[in-house]
């Protein structure tokens, strides 16, 4: 892995903090963030602490344990406790859930018809399972929006994941509905990063 411009995210359990910031450098061994607003009190509890390291980018997510090695105003280096690995999307873990899922189908680039609901059973960071009152198209594209349910008061501010997806598969279910195979074409490196933590079954219900 060499330089590369992400949205990074580590979790610690012990100071219980949750770090977001710019990539300079990601490798095997370690990682160097860019985090700003850190106060001399982060700086402290953070001193030597370990904790998990999500990366997202368009492939899928780069996570491992990491530890914290230095801290230098906003730049944060951690070292890989073993090895900082790549999850592409079409092999990560699926969660089921029964959420509602708002949608428009979207052609050329714009917004076709109005916004609708349907359900959403299975997710990850690659696609989900969602069932259609309506029978939709194969091989169309379709703007996703839904709000992953959370464990703790600390993720509220970041429940909401917005994607464009394409139907892959449809098929009638058991109720009467059309259930649809869709994959994520667009979905941003935040959202990539909820996506992750909500099926790995971190800091989520």
């Amino acid at each position: 892995m060499a330089t590369v411009a992400l949205l990074g995210e580590v979790r610690f359990s012990r100071p219980a903090v949750r770090i977001v910031g710019r990539v300079l450098e990601l490798t095997k061994l370690g990682v160097t963030l860019q985090v700003p607003g850190l106060d001399a009190g982060n700086i402290a509890a953070l001193a030597g602490a370990c904790g998990s390291l999500a990366v997202a980018d368009k492939r899928g997510i780069y996570s491992g344990e990491v530890r914290v090695h230095s801290i230098e105003d906003s730049t944060i280096k951690l070292i890989a406790a073993d090895e900082i690995v790549g999850n592409d999307r079409r092999t990560s873990n699926r969660r089921k859930v029964e959420i509602p899922v708002a949608y428009r189908f979207v052609r050329d680039g714009l917004a076709v018809g109005v916004w609708a609901e349907a359900r959403l059973s299975d997710l990850s960071i690659g696609g989900m399972k969602a069932h259609f009152r309506v029978r939709p198209e194969v091989g169309s594209s379709v703007d996703l929006r839904f709000s992953l349910p959370l464990a703790d008061e600390t993720s509220k501010s970041g429940n909401n994941v917005r994607s464009v997806g394409r139907i892959l598969h449809v098929v009638p279910d058991t109720r009467g509905e059309f259930a649809a195979e869709i994959s994520f074409k667009v979905v941003g490196q935040a959202d990539r990063l909820r996506l992750h933590h909500f099926t790995r079954d971190d800091g989520y219900v």
